[in-house]
């Protein structure tokens, strides 16, 4: 039987070890022992892995392990590339998926602090859509009816997943299959994603808003909020603001030619062993990340990024938002 998940090739490991919180201006590789670690038991991690690559339970691994703005472990085994038996490399790209949700959402609080909006500000203020949403309600014969949402969605909600917004999935999931909306995979769209949202905001939500925890496109209507207050794409104003800063130059949401042979394929697990995941714009296992329209930008699950560029980005939220001489928020926006 296959299994309800798909495994990435890679274990993208950012483990964050007790010790009191240092600011590191650059992360510098060090020893295990210079930061109170045990060169024998990381060894044993190294082990494990390699052992779940041997079993075919992962292609691949790139793990890294800092402490106190030190690395004291990163390394690679397995392959990027089952079929043409690509190594995994440390600089190896991968679709990060839900972690360019915290990228988005730091973006927003940069605008908070630049004065440029307010996270108490209705969503409706940048997206009019919004000004007016509607709730679906279950009915005890398995159908549901629509209601209008209580009060308007803030930028606070979104930020929290208490928006009441899912991934399409819900209550009135049939509505959302026609409007052509569901799963996080926008990759394949030639459709703005501020377009995309404001389909979005006609159709019924899962729950009313402030009233429950709900997974879902939260972050990707932040990143159309993001796109109408800066007037910047996303992907430029992550770029210009967080990625060249701080010096993450290996993330991004679609690759340039020169850097596709780096990135992972992913694979799903089926019966006991790894196979190709399917892709809804082609058969490479990667998506449309290299040859796809380059349209949508997804700020809940569109990027791709290295271990190195993402260990840079937590160590630059370790130092409440500097990293290597650069300020990126001040400490204002961390209380």
């Amino acid at each position: 039987m296959k299994k309800n998940f798909q495994i990435l090739c890679f274990t993208l490991a950012f483990i964050v070890l007790s010790a009191p919180v240092l600011l590191a201006q650059k992360l510098v590789q060090a020893t295990p022992e210079s930061a109170g670690v045990s060169s024998e038991r990381l060894a044993r991690l190294t082990e494990t892995l390699e052992s779940c690559v041997e079993l075919e339970k992962l292609p691949g691994t790139v793990t890294l392990v800092a402490r106190s703005g030190k690395i004291i472990y990163y390394d690679a085994t397995g392959n990027s590339d089952l079929e043409r038996d690509i190594p995994m490399e440390r600089n190896s790209i991968f679709r990060i998926a839900s972690q360019t949700k915290v990228l988005v959402s730091i973006g927003i609080m940069m605008l908070q602090e630049e004065g440029k909006l307010l996270i108490s500000d209705p969503v409706g203020k940048y997206i009019p859509a919004f000004n007016t949403t509607s709730v679906a309600v279950p009915e005890a014969d398995g159908s549901y009816s629509v209601v209008d949402a209580h009060r308007p969605i803030t930028l606070r909600d979104l930020l929290t997943h208490t928006s009441g917004i899912g991934y399409g999935q819900g209550i009135a999931a049939d509505l959302w299959e026609q409007a052509g909306i569901q799963g996080w995979y926008f990759a394949d769209r030639e459709e703005p994603i501020l377009e995309t949202v404001t389909r979005m905001a006609a159709l019924p939500f899962d729950a009313q808003p402030g009233e429950q925890y709900v997974y879902g496109y939260n972050t990707d209507i932040l990143g159309a909020v993001l796109e109408i207050v800066s007037g910047e794409p996303l992907d430029v104003f992550l770029k210009r603001h967080i990625f060249d800063p701080v010096g993450m130059h290996d993330t991004y949401f679609y690759l340039p030619e020169e850097k596709k042979e780096r990135l992972a394929v992913v694979y799903s697990a089926s019966d006991n062993r790894l196979e190709r995941a399917p892709d809804p714009g082609g058969m490479t296992g990667q998506g449309l990340y290299v040859s796809g329209p380059r349209t949508s930008f997804s700020g809940g699950a569109g990027c791709l990024s290295t271990a190195m560029d993402y260990a840079i980005f937590l160590q630059m939220m370790l130092n409440k938002g500097t990293y290597n001489g650069q300020d990126s928020l001040s400490v204002i926006a961390w209380v």
